[in-house]
């Protein structure tokens, strides 16, 4: 029989998100929403353990509704017959001054006896049974007792005698893992120490972007719960790997989405016909529009406009700016929208630009005479270049400068011009 469980991670329950007031709120209730519906799988699928891979809560001092809230969450499981496994981060470390350690969630309780805590440095192994009693997967699990844990935990993790699948659940930071840069760096580990310990899973939790760290070892990372900002690594959908796991075998965790709100990001362009307030706003909208009808759920949205746009000036001046995110959040869809300008500017007339005095023009004139052929590129010393002389014949070095003129008088002219409205 296979080892089925829920993998969740990075939870970060009772966050104090950034934003409008009624976004922090919609936010803060959407992460216990999405704490919830993953319970609902779990009891409704009747899977064998939930593995949450740490940061359960954002904060240390974990308030008390949320407390509440998390830990009638794990009884309930509980009490279906669900192990819950919960691994401490650096988030809300299981030391005794910590709140993690006060959830009282060991005891004689019939339910208690199926909830384990790594709140420490030593590794602990716990066998799962299903509802008839019998043996299906071993987890293997370390945790953070303090705030700043700096030795690579997963080398902590030994091998197992057993012919069970082995699982690791650990809070860490693996090397090379997408998105680690919006993280700081605890409990790091590295490929060596997975391959030493050589379990069938590795149910991990700290980067917030969901991804298999290495294609050939079965290292995840399931993402957080619910999205927290427009950052990358937190947009799209979030939630939870259910597993199926059977030693020896490969395992393709199956993504299930969670979260009632997800974070959406992208640039706009073509913003040439919005010569007025109302012109510039109606284009806005109908691109939110399309983000959202393409979301699942509510959605928070962050725009990126860029490139010529003759009322540059309103996405420009912050007060401006915020005026038009208020009036989008209202009319449209969307909870909440944000505009971040990049590379936006007023449209320029690049002949007029060409025909005044000054290094600008000659820069453009050169560049021109560059990508016309009157000029040569080949001619440019190699020394000048980003690239080495060995092994690179003329006709690959002048194709190498004739792709980087593509587009360069923009990129010139935004750093030039400085981009301004």
């Amino acid at each position: 029989m296979a080892f089925r469980f829920l993998h969740l991670a990075d939870l970060h329950l009772a966050t104090v998100f950034g934003g409008r007031p009624e976004t922090k709120a919609r936010l803060r209730d959407a992460t216990l929403e999405a704490w919830d519906a993953a319970l609902e799988l779990a009891i409704g699928e009747e899977l064998h353990a939930i593995l949450i891979a740490g940061d359960a809560f954002d904060d240390p001092d974990l308030d008390r509704r949320v407390e509440l809230h998390f830990r009638r969450g794990i009884q309930r499981c509980a009490e279906a017959g669900i192990h819950v496994l919960y691994c401490c981060g650096n988030h809300d470390p299981g030391g005794a001054a910590f709140r993690a350690a006060k959830l009282d969630l060991a005891g004689e309780a019939d339910w208690q006896q199926r909830v384990h805590l790594f709140a420490k440095a030593t590794p602990k192994a716990v066998t799962i049974t299903d509802a008839e009693g019998d043996d299906v997967g071993i987890v293997v699990g370390v945790g953070h007792s303090k705030v700043g844990v700096d030795v690579d935990l997963v080398a902590k993790l030994g091998a197992q005698d057993t012919e069970l699948p082995v699982v690791g659940l650990v809070h860490t930071q693996v090397t090379g893992a997408r998105s680690s840069e919006d993280h700081a760096v605890y409990a790091p580990s590295t490929r060596e120490s997975f391959l030493q310990a050589g379990f069938d899973y590795w149910a991990l939790g700290h980067v917030h972007r969901r991804q298999q760290v290495f294609e050939d070892l079965p290292v995840w990372y399931a993402g957080n719960l619910q999205g927290r900002s427009p950052k990358p690594s937190e947009g799209g959908p979030k939630g939870g790997l259910v597993v199926e796991l059977e030693a020896g075998v490969p395992v393709e965790p199956r993504f299930v989405a969670f979260a009632p709100v997800t974070w959406e990001r992208a640039t706009i362009d073509g913003l040439e016909a919005a010569a007025t307030t109302a012109a510039l706003i109606e284009i806005l909208q109908q691109r939110v529009e399309t983000i959202a009808s393409g979301a699942e759920g509510e959605v928070c949205v962050r725009l990126i406009p860029t490139g010529p746009c003759p009322m540059s000036y309103a996405l420009l001046n912050e007060t401006e700016r915020k005026e038009l995110e208020q009036e989008l959040t209202e009319t449209t869809s969307a909870i909440e929208v944000q505009l971040r300008p990049d590379g936006l500017h007023k449209p320029r007339d690049l002949d007029e630009i060409r025909a005044t005095p000054s290094v600008v023009a000659q820069t453009l004139q050169l560049i021109e005479e560059f990508r016309s052929g009157t000029r040569d590129v080949s001619d440019l010393p190699i020394e000048h270049l980003a690239m080495e002389e060995s092994g690179i014949d003329a006709d690959s070095r002048r194709d190498y400068l004739m792709d980087l003129l593509e587009g360069l008088e923009e990129t010139y002219l935004n750093r030039a011009l400085k981009v301004d409205a």
